[in-house]
């Protein structure tokens, strides 16, 4: 509540009690023979005045009759009662007088100012305690106990003291308590103030009062006065109006309290009632500015008050000149010393305050404050507030609201919010000034609280119960079961007068924004439903979130931060259509840094732990993974699992990084898959340390052969992969796939044909392609072929090689590759009954073909070599070194094998079968020669190479096979040529001699130079 209010509302009420007891009970009530109280303050007899129709005429300007009344008695110098006529009321008792008409005027000695007390009324009707008694209250046994005035009663007294009505009435009663009424339905009207030297007053009518007064079994004011010894109850009964203005920061405050029905205020109790339809309204704009009001409606205003405690006021003298006190009497007995206890003390504070009705309506013009509820409460000792309402308060504060039917509020001396509560369900929201639409929203089923937090010393807020956040504009939002919000509450009210600046236009655009308001937001999830948080970037679905708010540091002038806003690539100001994140997780934990100079958020780290699935197709199923991996565009669908994430936002870049068992990635193009992945866009390099897999589409395989459809690349290893986002090394039992082919290697290098920059939200794939494969340590290769599949049917497997080597490396945009040994090759060729040779990669051996076999679909070539293998794979050429051997022959299926041993058995491969072992072996692939034909097989073995078949075997220091015309060529150096053969197997070998020998032998045919030796067994 307003202190102002608050301090309105006191006043008025005790200015209502002050003039009903003042005004109306103490003049009728001076004792007499007794020692008047102006001795206290030393204002001497001799300076009251003692000329009554001096005194008429100086005090009774309404009443001119009194000048020249016919009987004037001046009551112990300090009291002038004037009437015309007096006479008995004839009734049973016969104990009253009327006095007709009536005046009074009276001094109170304990002011110095001379002003006095005066009555006038048309009639004036005194009651004695026995039959009535010519001395008119002189006799020792008869006593005043009552009276009536009647006509139009004016009071008038010091400090602008006024009250006007009908016939009121003054009653000693019985049973200890007498009356002051007036049960005339005309308006009693009063006035009081302002004082010498203040500005408060007050003003007001109303219909019928009664003030109840208490009275005792002795004479306390004088023994033929009424036994009355003080106020008890004050009830103003019906149309209630109050005007009173009170003094509040130096400048006078305008309050009006009005209500239809009764004003009640209990004196013993302390309390102040006002019933019927209640208005308090109190005036707050300065002069020459447009009205501004706080107001209070209700049907029933309960005040209740306490003795007030000021300890500077208990050493000053009781009464002051400006301030008149109610003082005990010279001889006042104990009786009325315990009405005194009772009675009517000005020296009163406000300790609660009640509005209860319908609708109590709270407002304040100045603070945009507007407030709807069935029950306020105010403990001003507490300083807490309480609004209720069966259905619900709502507040409204500029363009913040509050709904909810339990409000509870405290704050401290200067008025400012210490806590909060909220009990049951409830909503809050903020609207747009300018269009009324609602801009953030919020709500809970339980409660809401708001309170110091004494661990941080930051203000903490609490949602519990299906709490949600909402701000739409922003499409951004949170929903858990309980959320917490700490905040420093001074730097909130410091941004939001910064704000209003802004929106009314005042704000100075060069100034800094200050202080962080918002320090640390957790919302958890306590029963079934998870915590739910949207952002534009961002779709959160979690057990537990925690966010803590730093003030970034401040750049240098003309320096622009470059702090990564849009984590896994979510949208951001370049790219608002780009789709949203969905992350699922146990637990996040995020720090926010807050641009000083701009008051923007960004994200400086994040940890997100159990269960971990983050996507930005979309959460299909419940299961954030489940994107597929397609040749999507570059800004396509992603997928990350993992049990634990942490995401840091530098300056200079971010840092990501996954554990699980495994963590893995996937994306549009491929995905990776390991135990402890790291991505440093700063240094632009992915590690993955231990066991992993990376897979990628490419569009081309191993050999550069164009795919019908994008592969899947496929590398696995057991240790580590690095990759800088060109080259990929990968560490432990490496193992790659693609399509049906298949490396093996200890430690593998691959490079791309372009670095892919991790800077980038989506890094594009498009035209990836590998560009170099290197692998070392027990390198081996398996590869599968498949032919164009004819229409309605599968592709057919045409090729099956497996390779053995301790190093490999294959270079695809020259074509180049190279092994280092030992080495060795096996490799099966469809060839469709056709004998073929294939030395080298798979598009070597299209038209390799040799005689025609019965049943052998297949041709087999195994290859070993000691030294390097080295070949272009463009150029179609191979060289192997160091004790090379090569076996050739048709099998019957793939995967059948041929040792150098089968070539002495009598089987269909045996005859067809060739070994040949070298120093050094070429083959080269030549292209056909004309449409008709195909590309055929030229090989050259040199250094002590030798050859071997079913019927023959042949030794020369080189031996070369020319496939187009199925011939072998062996020459000689520095020893001759030599082949020894046979016709039939079991026949006599018959040994040839020469330097150059050629010899095709399907058709033993032979063609000598220089022959040395021959022989021919027919």
């Amino acid at each position: 509540m307003s202190p102002s209010l608050r301090t309105s509302i006191t006043v008025v009420v005790l200015y209502v009690v002050y003039w009903m007891y003042v005004a109306v009970v103490s003049p009728l009530t001076a004792p007499r023979g007794r020692e008047s109280a102006a001795a206290a303050v030393a204002v001497r007899e001799a300076e009251l005045p003692s000329d009554a129709v001096v005194v008429a005429k100086q005090y009774l300007p309404g009443a001119a009759w009194a000048a020249d009344a016919k009987i004037a008695m001046n009551r112990e110098k300090e009291g002038f009662v004037y009437f015309n006529t007096f006479r008995p009321i004839k009734d049973d008792r016969q104990n009253k007088m009327r006095l007709v008409p009536f005046a009074l005027v009276w001094f109170d000695p304990r002011r110095g100012d001379g002003e006095p007390y005066t009555v006038t009324c048309d009639s004036a009707v005194v009651e004695f305690e026995e039959k009535f008694d010519p001395g008119f209250g002189n006799s020792d046994n008869n006593r005043i106990v009552g009276g009536q005035f009647t006509g139009e009663v004016r009071i008038t007294g010091p400090d602008g003291l006024l009250l006007v009505g009908g016939t009121i009435d003054l009653s000693e009663g019985q049973g200890g308590h007498g009356s002051l009424a007036s049960d005339s339905n005309q308006p009693v009207s009063f006035a009081y103030g302002p004082a010498k030297g203040r500005s408060e007053q007050v003003r007001g009518t109303a219909q019928q009062f009664e003030i109840t007064l208490a009275t005792g079994d002795d004479s306390v004011l004088g023994k033929d006065m009424p036994h009355i010894g003080g106020v008890e109850r004050i009830v103003l009964r019906r149309n209630v109006s109050i005007d009173l203005v009170m003094e509040e920061g130096g400048r006078p405050m305008p309050v009006h309290v009005q209500s239809d029905g009764p004003f009640e205020y209990d004196v013993g109790k302390l309390v102040a009632v006002f019933d019927d339809n209640v208005n308090v309204a109190r005036l707050t704009n300065r002069p020459g500015e447009s009205e501004e009001f706080d107001r209070l409606n209700c049907d029933r205003l309960v005040l209740a008050f306490e003795p007030r405690v000021d300890p500077e006021a208990e050493l000053a003298q009781p009464g002051r000149a400006d301030e008149p006190v109610i003082q005990p009497v010279a001889g006042a007995t104990a009786s009325y010393r315990r009405h005194q206890r009772n009675g009517l003390d000005l020296d009163v504070q406000l300790r609660s305050l009640r509005a209860i009705g319908r609708d109590v309506v709270l407002s304040s013009d100045e603070n945009q404050l507007r407030g709807r509820m069935g029950d306020l409460r105010y403990d001003v000792a507490a300083r807490k507030l309480m609004m209720l309402d069966n259905e619900s308060v709502v507040v409204q504060i500029g363009s913040a609201h509050l709904s909810c039917p339990d409000i509870r509020m405290t704050h401290d001396e200067e008025s400012r919010l210490q806590s909060a509560a909220c009990e049951g369900a409830g909503q809050a929201w903020t609207t747009n000034l300018e269009s009324g639409e609602i801009e953030v929203e919020s709500s809970w089923s339980e409660r809401l609280k708001l309170a110091k937090d004494p661990a941080s010393e930051w203000d903490l807020l609490e949602l519990h119960g299906d709490a949600r956040v909402v701000h739409r504009q922003q499409e951004m939002g949170v929903v858990g079961d309980v959320l917490r919000v700490w905040f420093d509450g001074e730097q909130m009210q410091a941004s939001a007068r910064r704000f209003q600046q802004s929106a009314e236009g005042d704000a100075d655009r060069d100034a800094e924004t200050g202080g962080l308001p918002l320090r640390k937001v957790i919302a958890e999830q306590t029963g079934g439903s998870p915590v739910l948080m949207a952002t534009p970037t961002l779709r959160l679905e979690t057990e537990r979130v925690e966010a803590d708010f730093v003030e970034a540091a401040r750049l240098p002038s003309g320096e622009e931060r470059r702090e990564d806003r849009t984590p896994f690539g979510g949208p951001s100001r370049e790219d608002p259509g780009r789709p949203p994140v969905f992350v699922k997780a146990g637990g996040v934990r995020a720090t926010v840094t807050i641009d000083p100079a701009t008051n923007q958020p960004g994200l400086s780290e994040l940890t997100a732990s159990r269960d971990v699935r983050i996507s930005r197709a979309g959460i299909e199923d419940g299961d954030p993974g489940s994107a597929p991996v397609t040749d999507d565009a570059a800004d396509g669908p992603f997928s990350i699992e993992c049990e634990t994430l942490g995401l840091q936002n530098r300056a200079t870049g971010q840092v990501l990084r996954l554990q699980g068992a495994p963590a893995r990635i996937r994306f549009a193009q491929g995905e990776i898959e390991g135990n402890d992945i790291l991505f440093d866009r700063e240094r632009n390099n992915a590690l993955v340390d231990g066991p992993g897999t990376i897979v990628v589409l490419v569009d081309r395989g191993l050999e550069g052969k164009v795919l019908e459809t994008p592969e899947r690349f496929r590398v696995s290893w057991r240790e580590k992969m690095n990759f800088d986002g060109q080259m990929a090394s990968f560490f432990g039992k490496t193992k790659t796939t693609l399509a049906d082919s298949m490396m093996k290697c200890h430690r593998m290098d691959v490079t791309l044909n372009r670095r892919i920059s991790f800077s980038k939200d989506a890094p594009d794939s498009q035209g990836l392609e590998i560009a170099n494969i290197h692998c070392l340590d027990g390198v081996t290769v398996e590869y599968h072929e498949f032919g164009e599949p004819s229409p309605g049917e599968h592709s057919v497997l045409i090729g099956i090689r497996f390779l053995e080597v301790a190093e490999f490396s294959f270079d695809r945009p020259t074509g180049n590759f190279s092994a280092r040994g030992p080495g060795k090759i096996d490799d099966w060729q469809r060839g469709d009954g056709q004998q073929r040779v294939m030395l080298g990669p798979p598009n070597m051996a299209r038209a390799n073909q040799a005689a025609k076999t019965s049943k052998l679909d297949w041709n087999y070539t195994w290859l070993k070599f000691a030294g390097e293998l080295t070949g272009n794979q463009h150029d179609r050429f191979l060289v192997l070194k160091d004790r090379v051997q090569v076996i050739h022959g048709p099998v019957e299926h793939a995967l059948q094998k041929i040792e150098r041993d089968d070539l002495d058995e009598d089987t269909e491969t045996a005859r067809n079968s060739v070994w040949l072992q070298s120093g050094q072996m070429n083959l080269q692939l030549r292209a056909a020669r004309s449409p008709q034909e195909e590309d055929w097989l030229e090989v050259v073995a040199f250094g002590d190479a030798q050859l071997e078949g079913k019927v023959f075997r042949a030794r020369a220091d080189s031996i070369s096979f020319d496939q187009s015309k199925e011939q072998f060529t062996l020459k000689g150096k520095g020893t001759e040529a030599g082949i020894w053969f046979q016709k039939v197997p079991g026949q006599a070998v018959q040994p040839v001699f020469g330097k150059t020998i050629q010899f095709v032998p399907s058709k033993h045919r032979f063609w000598i130079d220089e022959a040395t030796g021959f022989r021919i067994t027919p």
